[in-house]
């Protein structure tokens, strides 16, 4: 395993490198109503949820990243539903004239915003709505770009934790990961927080945008603490209970209820943010060793079971992908996951919304690398829906996920690509 070998001699040798780093935080919120995606029968105007009001704000954060060679890596998440390659290159290309980064741009998955996949529009037409497009990638585009701008000298502290939710989501994975920035006199930039909980407290009655607990946890932060607060969603896939999923047909039943007249759930998605806001307060980061940043992407071909997905995309609700010559051409599907180091600390990217299982198994995997310091971002420069273990698949209480799933292949095309032997193709 020389290759392995020459990966850490990198971070040795970089060991007394200087990272810089700089952090932003932008606004994403809708002035109009839009249509809300993450809940409901796809297609249909019966199941439609039109935003009609602002809980909270929607927000958009990055962190940039510098080496001394003048690399330069941005993190960067939104409070969206989904992600989509064609999204985020819209992106990448409004950022060229700040330095070309490389981007890894993830949605924390709130069902309590625009639908920016396409999915949960009425036929014929798509949910995405151009106008809040272009604004959206503007807004994240130049958001990431003040983070570049804000670059200094600075290192990153690192800490992790168990945390169950305390919700209706069942508790499915409670890794917690936290970074925090400090520049050289010691004030704190900013931090990021990864977690694997479904942000979906709000129940599909809810009909004000919001980013659901990840945005309790934000206010917490800002309120106590000085900087920029990212969030990024880690594990996705199973974080409800199938007993938890409402029959299709009872979603609407009992009409749209206000935050005044379903104060549980909004209580619920203030204890939630409390919970994350509290188990962050008592941990001890420690500095990351190393100062060595690199990122690794390799690309997917995967064959794509989800006659959902090829519908949509054969009537132009789903943006066709790149790798696309027609939107019917969707039997197959281009995609990727990336591995991101900074220092001794790894971060692996996913397309998706992975289950416990699928995230265990690239935990293993980073173990085996020597790796300690982990975070697994879901929903990044993707999302195709959930990535389900094989063994996993055809599990009856897994009928459900099963409709927003790929194939049962899907997890296993990733696993190849996060095997050792597979590092050289970085």
């Amino acid at each position: 395993m020389k290759h392995l070998l020459f990966l850490f001699a990198m971070t040795s040798s970089s060991a007394l490198a200087e990272l810089k780093i700089g952090m932003s935080e932008g606004d994403i919120t809708p002035t109009t109503s839009q249509i809300l995606g993450g809940y409901g029968t796809y297609f249909l105007k019966s199941s439609l949820r039109m935003s009609e009001g602002v809980h909270d704000p929607l927000l958009t954060g990055a962190m940039a990243l510098q080496n001394e060679q003048g690399q330069v890596v941005v993190l960067a998440t939104a409070d969206l539903v989904g992600m989509s390659p064609s999204l985020k290159n819209r992106i990448a290309l409004k950022t060229r004239p700040c330095g070309n980064p490389q981007i890894f741009l993830s949605a924390t998955h709130t069902h309590h915003s625009p639908d920016v996949v396409g999915l949960w529009g009425p036929l014929p037409s798509t949910g995405r709505n151009d106008a809040y497009m272009n604004f959206l990638e503007t807004k994240i585009a130049s958001t990431i770009c003040s983070a570049i701008a804000k670059m200094e000298s600075a290192k990153i502290l690192f800490a992790s934790s168990f945390l169950k939710p305390d919700s209706p989501l069942s508790d499915s994975d409670p890794q917690l990961s936290f970074l925090k920035i400090e520049n050289k006199k010691g004030q704190l930039l900013g931090t990021v927080a990864q977690w694997g909980a479904h942000p979906a407290i709000l129940t599909q009655k809810n009909t004000m945008l919001s980013a659901d607990f990840p945005g309790a946890y934000r206010s917490l932060m800002k309120q106590k603490t000085p900087g920029i607060h990212l969030y990024f969603s880690g594990t996705l896939g199973g974080t409800y209970k199938e007993k938890d999923l409402s029959p299709i047909a009872d979603i609407f039943q009992n009409g749209r209820r206000s935050p005044a007249e379903d104060p549980q759930n909004y209580g619920l998605v203030s204890r939630q943010g409390e919970r994350l806001f509290e188990a962050i307060q008592n941990l001890n980061p420690l500095q990351v060793e190393g100062s060595n940043l690199s990122s690794m992407t390799l690309k997917i071909k995967s064959q794509n079971k989800n006659r959902l997905f090829s519908t949509g995309f054969a009537l132009r609700v789903l943006e066709k992908r790149p790798e696309m010559k027609s939107p019917s051409d969707s039997d197959s599907i281009n995609t990727e996951v990336s591995l991101i180091q900074i220092g001794n600390l790894a971060i692996a990217t996913l397309p998706g919304e992975a289950f416990p299982a699928v995230t265990n198994k690239i935990r293993n995997y980073l173990a085996q690398l020597n790796f300690v310091q982990t975070m697994i971002f879901g929903l990044t420069n993707d999302w195709l829906g959930y990535i389900i273990d094989p063994s996993d698949y055809d599990l009856e209480e897994l009928k459900y996920y099963r409709t927003l799933s790929i194939g049962p292949q899907f997890a296993g095309a990733i696993y190849s690509k996060f095997e050792s032997q597979n590092l050289n193709d970085f």
